[in-house]
C-alpha cells in the first residue's frame, strides 16, 4: 500500500521499483541535469548532486531506466513534468516520445539569474507529455 503524504529520503529510482504498476496519478520531477554542479561561488551553499556528473553514455542509461519506471508506475490518461535544463532535452525528450506523448515544451523564464556564470541563463525547460486523453 501506498503511504500517502509522506516524504521518503532515499534514491528515487530504487524507491519507484517498490511501486505498483500504474499506480501514480502524476508526474512532477527536476532530475540531475547532469552538469557537475558543485555550487561554485565565493560562498559554497550546495554538496555535489547525486547522478550529476555521468559520462554522456551514462546519463542516457540513467535517463532511460528512469523514464522506463515512470512509464510503468503512472496511471494511463495522466501528465508528466519534467524539468530539464536546455543541454541535456534532447537526451530526456527522445526516451520520453518512447512512452509518452510529448504534448509541450513549458518555458520558466526566472527573475533573476540562474546558478553558473558569464552569460548565464535566466530560464528552464519542462517537458509536458501524457499517456492517454490527457
Amino acid at each position: 500500500m501506498i503511504e500517502l503524504n509522506k516524504i521518503h529520503n532515499c534514491d528515487c529510482l530504487e524507491f519507484m521499483k517498490t511501486l505498483p504498476d500504474k499506480c501514480i496519478d502524476l508526474v512532477l520531477t527536476d532530475p540531475p541535469y547532469n552538469l557537475d554542479y558543485n555550487g561554485r561561488g565565493k560562498i559554497k551553499k550546495h554538496n555535489k548532486f547525486a547522478n550529476d556528473s555521468l559520462t554522456d553514455e551514462d546519463y542516457k542509461d540513467f535517463v532511460s531506466l528512469i523514464v522506463k519506471e515512470l512509464s510503468r508506475i503512472l496511471k494511463n490518461d495522466n501528465a508528466i513534468y519534467v524539468w530539464i535544463d536546455w543541454r541535456n532535452y534532447d537526451i530526456w525528450l527522445n526516451e520520453l516520445r518512447k512512452y509518452f506523448n510529448i504534448k509541450n515544451c513549458i518555458v520558466w523564464v526566472k527573475q533573476g539569474f540562474g546558478m553558473g556564470q558569464c552569460f548565464r541563463f535566466q530560464h528552464e525547460f519542462c517537458i509536458f507529455a501524457s499517456r492517454g486523453g490527457v
